[in-house]
């Protein structure tokens, strides 16, 4: 079995983008960190998110954001699958190592592997925009049916989200709204369930969001139409239960080195000189997790964008983060970056 996770073995002096990478490849949301083959931490993708805001950058080494008291599990131990499946749940955790007598790891148990249900999760795609960036394409088609490899736009979303396990979606539409119900329906011919919302006039960037009803207690994940980009929605979900959010905003890291040295001073006098310092900047990406109960706060049928909902949320207290990355990710709302993304085949790979 250990030829199947000797991927997500890496030596404690890997970079974490070679962990990134291996993260993604594998979708076994966990890195082992080791030294002299020993397992001596565990990377997931909650520990370089939060790396990212500590200001440690691709090329820091691991060991300097393991866990280094990882949850595992020993040969002599002999644990039933049923025993394996109470730790896991009783430490709230979803992979568990196996590890030998020499304390090299062997095996990895996965929560998934003693499950036997979809995700329940909604998937809510906001598609209600005018698309007036993209004239005049968007005369005639909507945005969402605009194509980007050979498809259009949502399909290339509904495609990546349901092999992440996503079944159940929404779109809430407005603008050219049959065109785009005719051209999904209700998802059978894509092996998903959607359902719609439609909009009675345009409710800004968070407005539909209050006219979802009838819906189940889990964590609900938002994306806009048009955001392509290769980050795991699953991890992003993940971390948004991990750290017991109540909505979660996707940010994309923005580092921009500047050209000149800087100094700084007090008065005349030089205090201290900056090398090209980098300034790292955080961009929405329009992708969220939220909690059902942020549904109460959004009224129907009345406009509403999301810093105006941040800054109810933050009236009332309640827990927003942000869900740091690096992975490729492009607004197709635009000419410019439509035709960018179309002339780059590889462009998110």
């Amino acid at each position: 079995m250990i030829n199947k996770y000797q991927k997500i073995i890496l030596d404690s002096k890997s970079r974490i983008n070679l962990a990134m990478k291996r993260l993604n490849l594998t979708g076994l949301k966990i890195i082992l960190v080791t030294s002299k083959k020993k397992l001596i931490g565990t990377i997931t993708d909650g520990d370089i998110r939060r790396a990212f805001l500590k200001k440690y950058d691709l090329n820091s080494e691991i060991i300097n954001i393991a866990n280094r008291k990882p949850i595992f599990i020993t040969e002599k131990q002999k644990l039933d699958n049923n025993k394996i499946y109470k730790l896991m749940l009783s430490k709230k955790i979803d992979r568990l190592p196996l590890i030998n007598s020499k304390k090299e790891p062997i095996l990895l148990y996965r929560i998934e592997d003693f499950l036997d249900e979809k995700k329940k999760n909604i998937f809510f795609i906001m598609a209600g925009g005018e698309g007036k960036r993209l004239l005049p394409i968007t005369k005639r088609i909507p945005k969402p049916l605009v194509k980007i490899n050979n498809q259009p736009i949502i399909l290339n979303i509904i495609k990546k989200a349901k092999s992440e396990g996503f079944y159940k979606f929404i779109v809430s539409v407005n603008y050219l709204a049959d065109k785009i119900i005719n051209f999904l329906g209700n998802g059978d011919k894509f092996g998903v369930k959607i359902s719609y919302i439609r909009e009675k006039k345009f409710l800004g960037t968070a407005g539909s969001i209050g006219l979802i009803d009838k819906i189940n207690n889990y964590p609900i994940l938002l994306t806009n139409c048009d955001v392509i980009t290769n980050i795991k929605y699953s991890n992003l979900l993940d971390y948004h239960l991990q750290n017991k959010a109540f909505l979660t905003v996707g940010v994309r890291i923005q580092d921009s080195k500047n050209q000149f040295g800087l100094i700084n001073l007090k008065g005349n006098k030089v205090e201290s000189f900056l090398e090209k310092p980098v300034t790292r900047n955080y961009i929405n990406s329009g992708i969220y997790v939220f909690d059902k109960k942020l549904i109460k706060f959004v009224k129907k049928n009345q406009k509403l964008d999301f810093p105006n909902l941040l800054s109810i949320l933050n009236k009332n207290n309640k827990r927003i983060i942000v869900y740091p990355f690096h992975e490729k990710w492009i607004d197709i709302g635009t000419k410019k970056n439509l035709k960018k993304y179309n002339s780059k085949k590889k462009y998110l790979t």
